[in-house]
């Protein structure tokens, strides 16, 4: 923020000076017309001279900066996402399951195990609750072919 304030405080001098320069000598002589050209051409340098300064360098330098510091935040959120997927992925599973249960009019409760190698497939599943035979395979069965848990992964209590 300092660097903007310095250059509007320059380009606020160079004008000032200008115009006292003008008013000390006048417009209408020939001195006068010399005068309002060296004081455009003073401002215009005023104003342009910042950008003598600019370097492509400065702004690779600033998207690489940007770039590694998204990088970052990428890194974070992919970390993030990975440790939360297999939660997600279980009580979605699990939903499916107590939805399932509802059509049937079956009160149960069911705890998903995914696969240990993280592939966050379905391996096995805990239900637990009143059911009748008939609901039991039912379940079983939208359990085994919906969601690919095999009929031995089912432990009912």
């Amino acid at each position: 923020m300092g660097s903007i304030t310095e250059y509007l405080i320059s380009i606020t001098t160079a004008v000032l000076i200008c115009a006292a320069a003008k008013y000390l000598i006048g417009d209408k002589t020939p001195m006068g017309k010399l005068v309002k050209v060296i004081c455009g051409v003073f401002t215009a340098i005023t104003v342009i001279s910042p950008l003598t300064d600019f370097k492509i360098q400065n702004i690779t330098d600033k998207i690489e900066s940007y770039i590694s510091y998204g990088d970052g935040y990428v890194l974070v959120g992919t970390e993030y996402a990975e440790n939360n997927m297999e939660e997600i992925i279980k009580q979605q599973i699990e939903t499916y399951i107590l939805d399932e249960a509802d059509k049937l009019s079956a009160d149960i409760q069911a705890t998903v195990i995914l696969c240990s190698n993280q592939s966050y497939i379905p391996h096995a599943v805990k239900l637990s609750g009143a059911v009748s035979p008939y609901q039991k395979k039912l379940l079983s069965e939208y359990m085994e072919d919906t969601l690919g848990i095999a009929k031995e992964n089912q432990q009912w209590t």
